[in-house]
């Protein structure tokens, strides 16, 4: 299993090495796990983990934005952002 602190800087490199800049603070951290039921606000239907991974938030990168980057980082290694959030 990943640990927190290297899910952190997976994440960090991650985000650095796709924008070549830095990326906004380290905002937390969280372990979603397997099997793990999730209901979002404003939604009926609940949601299954199917995997256990990290989801690490950044500090929105632009200003007075609530738009916190989020990076996907699995047990394996693997990471992903599931969404992008910089100007390219």
């Amino acid at each position: 299993m990943i640990e927190e602190n290297k899910a952190i800087e997976k994440a960090t490199v991650f985000l650095l090495e796709r924008y070549k800049r830095q990326p906004p603070p380290f905002f937390k951290a969280y372990l979603n796990r397997k099997g793990e039921k999730i209901k979002f606000p404003g939604l009926d239907e609940v949601f299954v983990q199917n995997e256990t991974y990290w989801t690490i938030w950044f500090y929105p990168a632009v200003k007075e934005s609530d738009s916190y980057i989020t990076v996907h980082v699995f047990m394996d290694g693997k990471v992903e952002q599931p969404a992008e959030f910089f100007d390219e």
